[in-house]
């Protein structure tokens, strides 16, 4: 009987010690994949010093919601972003609140129909939205919406968000013909190794209104980019594009932008 139980607790033993080495194994595996994706990526967003816009903080932007029979996911609509801030795994962003918000319009109605959805409310909570950083996917979750300025603050957890770089919000306006640039996804033009980047001249604010406009290109998707001066320093988001001429743009203006992000952070 001594023997057997011995015999026993030596199996039992070496079934921990495999369990312990299994463990240990994932949890290197797991480690090498992180750290093969962090070069990977690092390699794709390698920075031309000569473009103060960091690669990796621009986010593509999806608005998705759930075909009901088959549980494909749609994307409704896309749009551009910009990681600003960071504390922990935990990311600051900027887009255009016209592209936060619930859909409201009669098209919605029609096409959550054709998704399956009888009722509409049933319909819009079940809207996604999704940012794609540092190549992957995420949630993202609003902070608050300035609907008057059109501007969305939100935040998004990863992994990688350390290698977001801070963006530090400028104190004064460029002056009128200097230089600005952004990165932005027009007609949802995207993909862990496609960076579209712009650049354009700052034209000035209007007084009366709440857009600054700028020489930059805008499309659908190009709603919500950061707008950076010569400096790297965030000086607006863009929201409008005129029509039939999309190379000039306007966006919200930076004491607005200041106001929501010290309110909410």
């Amino acid at each position: 009987m001594k023997k057997y139980i011995l015999n026993y607790s030596g199996v039992i033993m070496f079934s921990f010690v495999l369990l312990f080495l299994f463990q240990a194994c994932l949890s290197l595996n797991m480690h090498s994949k992180h750290y093969d994706h962090i070069k990977k990526m690092n390699k794709i967003y390698e920075n031309n010093p000569e473009n103060p816009y960091p690669n990796q903080n621009f986010l593509f932007l999806q608005k998705t919601i759930n075909e009901l029979s088959t549980g494909e996911e749609v994307t409704i609509s896309t749009a551009s972003g910009v990681v600003f801030e960071k504390n922990g795994n935990t990311m600051y962003g900027l887009t255009a609140a016209h592209w936060c918000v619930t859909i409201d319009d009669p098209e919605f109605s029609i096409f959550s129909g054709l998704m399956g959805y009888d009722n509409l409310d049933v319909a819009k909570n079940a809207i996604k939205l999704k940012a794609d950083f540092f190549g992957l996917s995420h949630d993202i979750r609003i902070l608050d919406m300035d609907i008057d300025n059109d501007i969305c603050l939100f935040e998004l957890e990863s992994k990688y968000a350390s290698q977001a770089k801070k963006i530090k919000i400028a104190t004064v306006y460029p002056k009128i013909g200097e230089k600005v640039h952004t990165i932005s996804a027009p007609f949802g033009i995207k993909g862990p190794s496609i960076r579209l980047h712009f650049e354009g001249y700052f034209s000035g604010c209007v007084d009366d209104s709440i857009e600054c406009f700028y020489t930059l290109p805008g499309t659908f998707g190009s709603s919500g980019s950061g707008i950076l001066n010569k400096d790297g320093e965030l000086i607006g988001v863009l929201t409008i594009s005129v029509r039939h001429f999309n190379n000039v743009t306007g966006g919200a203006k930076l004491e607005d932008i200041k106001a929501i992000i010290d309110s909410n952070i």
